[in-house]
């Protein structure tokens, strides 16, 4: 009988163990999908507050009716110095611990910031060619999109969230 009472005593401890190991996960995973979700719309409101003219840019060139070449080419001067600003911002981006995506978005956001450096030189041009540029944007935002569905978020397109 008495051996049955510590039987049934360690059996209940390790239950509440379980299910607290099991709270603590749960609270651990909500808390991380919080802090990505947390720097995900900070980095978009940092970028946001640089990229106007680089998107004035970009949208411009599937405008209907297109916009003039002196148009486009003032435009292209603009979002260079838009779409520099934002590489340069990102350059210096501290990714705060976001635990299993600390390193995933270290990754992300310096492949940003060099897509968006990239996209800065191509506009330059006489006639800027930004399709290598808008290649390496996309598959950066890519990288973003992943880590957030891998942390339970919607998978959401950092190019469309900041135009």
């Amino acid at each position: 009988m008495v051996v049955l009472a510590f039987s049934l005593a360690a059996c209940s401890s390790g239950a509440k163990d379980d299910s607290s190991k099991k709270e603590d996960t749960k609270t651990s995973t909500s808390s991380s999908k919080e802090k990505v979700l947390n720097y995900y719309m900070d980095v978009v409101s940092q970028i946001s507050d640089k990229n106007a003219d680089f998107s004035a840019f970009q949208q411009a060139q599937s405008a209907d009716p297109k916009p003039t070449d002196a148009e486009l080419s003032e435009l292209a001067k603009k979002g260079t110095v838009s779409a520099q600003a934002v590489s340069d911002m990102l350059k210096d981006e501290k990714v705060p611990d976001l635990g299993k995506s600390t390193d995933k978005f270290k990754t992300a956001i310096s492949d940003l910031s060099a897509a968006y450096g990239q996209e800065a030189e191509a506009l330059k041009a006489a006639k800027p060619d930004t399709a290598a540029a808008d290649e390496a944007l996309q598959k950066a935002a890519d990288e973003i999109a992943k880590i957030l569905k891998d942390n339970g978020l919607a998978g959401s397109d950092i190019l469309t969230d900041t135009m």
